[in-house]
């Protein structure tokens, strides 16, 4: 029976991001930091894109 592809393709808009450094969390989003980004799907193909506001600073993905 083949495997069912998750149901993903099409924009989201990221609502929690966490990183795990060994055992200790790293990043953490909704924290610090204003994140607003948004991630695309299509078949084997995957794109991010936004901005990341920490303080005064803005680094555009």
């Amino acid at each position: 029976m083949p495997k069912e592809k998750p149901q993903i393709e099409g924009a989201w808009k990221m609502v929690y991001y966490e990183t795990i450094n060994g055992d200790k969390p790293g990043i953490e989003f909704p924290g610090k930091s204003d994140w607003d980004v948004t991630k695309i799907w299509y078949g084997n193909h995957f794109m991010g894109m936004g901005v990341i506001k920490e303080d005064t600073k803005v680094t555009d993905l």
